[in-house]
């Protein structure tokens, strides 16, 4: 005798429409959960980048005043200003709140830099801002400092 017999001869006549329901209700819990979970860690994934690619950017700026430093070089008093500005990849500054100016979208990235000086501690401060894709106020922004020596 087959088994479809003998399942047949015990009386079971399916699945109950509240089994089949509970397992669907179930199925779309679980696929919601995964979905939820996969959309944020994606989200914390693409944060992650744009912080490193913004830290990235302010090291730059800083290995830039590092070299002038190193080299002795007129750059480093030209750094010295009161305003804020950039280092172009040439060595140049750019004042950041020059019309056009390329600190806003540095080097064609949604990044925004700007380094200043303070004359009174000897700090150089670099500031990188962006677009956020991970918080509600569309702003994320990252902050690094470099004290000459001496």
């Amino acid at each position: 005798m087959t088994i479809i017999k003998k399942i047949m001869r015990s009386g079971s006549r399916g699945d109950t429409i509240v089994e089949v329901i509970l397992a669907t209700a179930l199925l779309g819990a679980v696929i919601g959960l995964a979905y939820s979970m996969s959309n944020h860690n994606l989200s914390n994934g693409v944060s992650a980048g744009q912080r490193s690619q913004a830290l990235s950017l302010a090291q730059s700026q800083i290995e830039h005043l590092k070299n002038a430093y190193l080299t002795n070089s007129g750059a480093l008093d030209s750094y010295k200003i009161d305003k804020a500005f950039c280092i172009l990849s040439d060595g140049s500054e750019e004042d950041v709140s020059k019309s056009g100016s390329k600190c806003a979208n540095f080097g064609g990235s949604p990044y925004s830099l700007s380094v200043k000086y303070t004359k009174t501690t000897l700090v150089f401060r670099a500031d990188v801002s962006w677009s956020s894709s991970s918080n509600n106020a569309g702003q994320d922004e990252l902050t690094l400092y470099y004290k000459l020596p001496g």
